[in-house]
């Protein structure tokens, strides 16, 4: 099989600005683009648009945050949770990498798992009636669809540990993660505002309600910047 190679040069058309330019016999089968800044422009506004650059963009920073390949600035609360863990002698996992998401903490000998939920990022009902801005409306639906992924893939309700407790009332937190395991990841309610210890007693009070359990048309009317 002989392949016939032109040998002249051809004028093509840039598929980002539209202008003509001529391309060399060697390059006329990777010739697209007129220059690199036409070549920048087309995947920053289109390429980087579509579907299929997203889905593999979130799988690169799955793998880089999951194998350590960035430098991962922990929170106050989430120290303070692998901490906690420690203590109970509880094996655990970081950034645990479910392919497309990561988890905070996988519980290694359980088959459980933790998230770490920052007040102001994740939106805590006991601090906020209404998602005041865009960075938090685009969290809380990345929470929701990360609940379904683990859900749906896994079986596993996530536990969500929030940072004014882990913070401020760790045992109650040491009592809820305990229960966690104790039945074996089933709960009456999986976000720690909704817990109190009483007497050294875990106690459930249905007072809260997380923004991540709203449908989508709900949380579009509580998005009020």
């Amino acid at each position: 099989y002989n392949k016939t190679i032109s040998l002249t040069n051809r004028t093509l058309t840039c598929e980002w600005c539209k202008n003509a330019y001529t391309v060399v016999p060697s390059k006329i089968e990777k010739a697209r683009f007129c220059s690199k800044k036409c070549r920048k422009e087309w995947y920053a506004k289109v390429w980087s648009q579509t579907d299929e650059w997203k889905a593999e963009s979130r799988k690169r920073a799955v793998t880089i945050l999951s194998e350590g390949k960035i430098s991962k600035v922990e929170s106050e609360a989430q120290l303070q949770l692998n901490s906690l863990l420690s203590e109970m002698s509880i094996k655990y996992t970081n950034e645990f990498n479910c392919k497309v998401v990561t988890v905070d903490n996988y519980l290694d000998e359980y088959n459980l798992m933790i998230e770490v939920m920052g007040g102001y990022w994740h939106v805590d009902p006991r601090d906020y009636d209404t998602i005041k801005y865009q960075m938090q409306y685009d969290r809380v639906i990345h929470d929701k669809r990360k609940s379904a992924i683990i859900k749906n893939n896994y079986s596993i309700d996530l536990l969500y540990i929030w940072e004014k407790d882990i913070l401020e009332s760790k045992e109650m937190c040491r009592h809820l993660i305990q229960k966690y395991i104790n039945n074996k990841g089933k709960l009456e309610e999986f976000n720690s505002f909704n817990y109190k210890l009483n007497d050294d007693k875990l106690e459930y009070f249905n007072k809260f309600k997380p923004f991540i359990n709203y449908t989508a048309s709900e949380l579009n009317d509580l998005f009020i910047p």
